[in-house]
């Protein structure tokens, strides 16, 4: 098979996807998405450190995580890799010197993690679990964690956004996965094929580095909506955020033992407090801990410290007695 010829590009419009093309993409991935968006329960919860509270109630923020920096190293690495098996397939199923080949070639040449390390895509995850032993063992430290309750009406207030924020169930089906991962392969060709009509004058090579780039940013939308079938028990939901030009001076960084993760604080602003931004929390409940009914006190003074009123959010301890988890 004849090597694909892939030049260097200038910054010119007519190599990349126009406005109508990348909505055309966005159509088809958000298609895509109804089965992941259904109606959430009243209450979705996160479970997070002492730390991660106080942060959270001080800040009047809920910090989301880049995909390529979440817990699970391998996460976004397990959506890919669907894709690129897919691609294969349709690899092996063309013509060995069409031009789809010789696409599908570039594309499978590429590094498989790269969109996830450059992608915009940020998210927050909540579970539907509201006392779960392997939730406050796993997210939040073992002893003195916090499970925040999320008010679903609130925290969806006008998330959808086009483009930019969404509320997902994790699918942990592998069969959806594999059938959504063909689907993305022949989309992923036809979409090129398509935009190469209309660009027959330019170079070889230079759509598909025009194409590549942005296609495979709106696919990545996808990605944190699946989870190998493992995780089922998590029952997991993730709010998602698409960064803007403008939310870049809002990143924080924070140094881990083996990397620098990004994370990008959301805010709610649909209720305000004159003393600053509130959070749509309706509940929060106190991990298991020797001294848990303190730790109950502590969060009601420091729920009223930063504008909440004992109406708007209850406060109680979980039930699941402390054995040093």
């Amino acid at each position: 098979m004849t090597e694909p010829q892939i030049v260097k590009l200038e910054s010119r419009p007519e190599h990349l996807p126009t406005e109508v093309e990348k909505s055309s993409y966005w159509r088809q991935v958000l298609a895509e998405t109804r089965s992941f968006l259904p109606r959430p329960p009243s209450v979705l919860w996160h479970y997070t450190s002492g730390d991660g509270l106080i942060g959270m109630l001080n800040s009047g923020s809920l910090w989301s995580t880049h995909v390529s920096c979440l817990n699970d190293a391998g996460e976004m690495n397990y959506a890919s890799s669907l894709l690129f098996d897919a691609l294969r397939r349709q690899e092996r199923n063309a013509a060995d010197s069409s031009t789809e080949a010789q696409f599908l070639q570039f594309v499978l040449s590429g590094d498989s993690s790269g969109s996830a390390l450059g992608s915009n895509v940020f998210v927050a995850c909540l579970t539907e679990k509201d006392d779960d032993l392997s939730q406050w063992r796993g997210y939040a430290g073992g002893e003195g964690g916090y499970a925040i309750g999320f008010n679903t009406d609130w925290l969806m207030f006008g998330v959808h956004e086009e483009h930019r924020r969404s509320i997902f169930r994790v699918n942990y089906d592998a069969a959806s996965h594999h059938a959504l991962a063909e689907r993305m392969a022949a989309s992923t060709v036809s979409n090129f094929m398509m935009g190469l009509e209309a660009r027959r004058h330019l170079p070889d090579g230079a759509w598909a580095q025009g194409f590549l780039p942005t296609w495979s940013d709106i696919i990545t939308w996808l990605g944190p909506a699946i989870k190998h079938p493992a995780f089922i028990g998590e029952s997991e939901w993730r709010f998602m955020h698409r960064l803007t030009e403008q939310d870049y001076k809002k990143l924080v960084f924070r140094q881990r033992r083996s990397m620098m993760a990004r994370h990008f604080p959301l805010r709610f602003p649909a209720q305000s407090n004159p003393d600053g931004p509130l959070l749509p929390i309706s509940h929060i409940r106190v991990g298991p801990s020797p001294h848990r009914h303190v730790s109950v006190e502590s969060v009601r003074n420091m729920l009223r410290a930063c504008g909440y009123s004992a109406e708007q959010v209850a406060v109680d301890a979980s039930s699941i007695p402390f054995q040093s988890l």
